[in-house]
């Protein structure tokens, strides 16, 4: 009987060494998770206090380097095509997973209502009123292009407006009340008005 106690002691070890080994391996994935969430959280701090200076260096060295951020874009998506291979990705799962279909439904209301208050932001900073007649109804104020630059398009969705919200860049427009807006243009291309803000 003495003889037999140091195997059964043994035995019990052996069981014991993969639970050891497990609880490990736990400790090691807690640690990289803890990690990560660490350096997440210091790099969102960071951004939080230099974020005007993060901002600037951004808008500087865009500007520096803009011709080759554009050449750089253009190739790599006409060799790559990855527009298109992401659009259809996204379009197969958008029909075919509903939990995908809510939440992209629900960030995209989110996303428009941001860029809304942008857009009112935007029309503050240019003064807040129509140039023509002084009407201040955020609603129904719209820039109007002296240069002629993106003429029938949305502002909203035009690169001048991304230029001034992510780098500050001001474009070269003036604010006008829809209907002094649309009668402007209707002068002007009947050649009965020339531009007053571009003789």
């Amino acid at each position: 009987m003495p003889a037999e106690q140091p195997k059964e002691a043994s035995t019990q070890i052996d069981n014991e060494k993969p639970h050891e080994v497990l609880k490990k391996s736990e400790l090691e994935e807690l640690r990289r998770q803890k990690s990560r969430e660490w350096k997440k959280e210091y790099n969102k701090n960071y951004y939080q206090i230099h974020k005007e200076e993060l901002k600037e260096f951004a808008r500087n060295h865009y500007q520096k380097n803009k011709e080759k951020f554009k050449e750089y874009k253009r190739k790599y998506r006409q060799d790559n095509k990855v527009r298109e291979r992401e659009r259809e990705r996204l379009r197969e799962r958008y029909h075919s997973d509903p939990e995908f279909r809510a939440k992209n439904l629900e960030s995209s209301h989110k996303r428009n209502l941001k860029l809304q208050e942008d857009y009112k932001r935007f029309k503050i900073e240019y003064g807040g009123k129509c140039t023509v007649c002084g009407e201040y109804d955020l609603d129904v104020l719209e820039p109007h292009h002296p240069d002629g630059k993106n003429e029938g398009g949305r502002f909203i969705k035009s690169k001048e407006f991304r230029d001034w919200l992510n780098y500050g860049i001001k474009p070269n427009v003036v604010l006008m009340c829809a209907n002094h807006h649309g009668k402007l243009h209707i002068l002007k291309a009947r050649g009965e008005l020339v531009d007053p803000y571009n003789p």
